[in-house]
């Protein structure tokens, strides 16, 4: 009877194993990761030389798979995204643009945790130590925003991230616009890195309003 019931017990767990193995693969985050396996999409982009510019300008420069959409929030009222293999040299997941009036106010690139290392020595070589370090509050939110912006219009999935207030690093860049990421990976497969490009622009009213 032990014998049984051992068994039904190893049974019921190799059935609910299957079950959060199959709704893992099959969901939002399991979507994400099976299209990165797929596609052969590369983003070739240096952030020190993006400048604001038009949906048809950037879809020229950056030949992708770009789904585009349009929807009015906090980031632009159009966004295009696509599904990576590769920004750069480094593994990525998604790449979206955002615009406003037809032209280019943010952009962001997520990178799987595994290759958060990496992502965090390219940020070194290309763009130098961060100007500062700022609060889970201030950027948190906006990368959370930016992530829950594109997965409510079924692309893409929203990033939770949960981080000390020196965590997420912001570089100041030549062109005026800004860069933020978080500093630190979570190995947690839904819980990938951003780097989040701002238009000079949008910088500039942000800095108004603190002024």
């Amino acid at each position: 009877m032990k014998s049984i019931g051992r068994m039904l017990g190893l049974l019921g767990m190799g059935v609910i194993g299957a079950a959060l193995v199959f709704l893992l693969w099959n969901g939002d985050t399991g979507y994400a990761y099976r299209k990165h396996w797929q596609t052969e999409d590369r983003l070739t982009l240096d952030f020190n030389r993006l400048q604001m510019m038009s949906q048809q300008q950037a879809a020229a420069l950056f030949p992708l798979n770009w789904f585009c959409r349009s929807g009015t929030s906090e980031f632009g009222d159009a966004f295009c995204a696509d599904e990576l293999q590769r920004w750069n040299d480094l593994e990525a997941l998604g790449t979206v643009f955002f615009y406003e009036s037809g032209q280019l106010v943010f952009a962001k690139v997520d990178v799987p945790p595994w290759a958060h290392g990496d992502l965090r020595q390219a940020l070194q070589q290309n763009y130098g130590a961060p100007a500062g370090y700022t609060s889970r509050i201030q950027w948190g939110k906006v990368l959370l925003a930016a992530a829950a912006t594109v997965a409510s219009a079924g692309v893409g999935v929203p990033v939770r991230l949960d981080m000390a207030p020196d965590e997420i690093g912001v570089w100041h860049l030549a062109s005026g616009a800004w860069l933020v990421a978080n500093m630190k990976a979570d190995w947690l497969p839904w819980q990938w890195s951003t780097v989040l490009w701002m238009s000079p622009n949008k910088v500039a009213l942000l800095n108004a309003r603190k002024s």
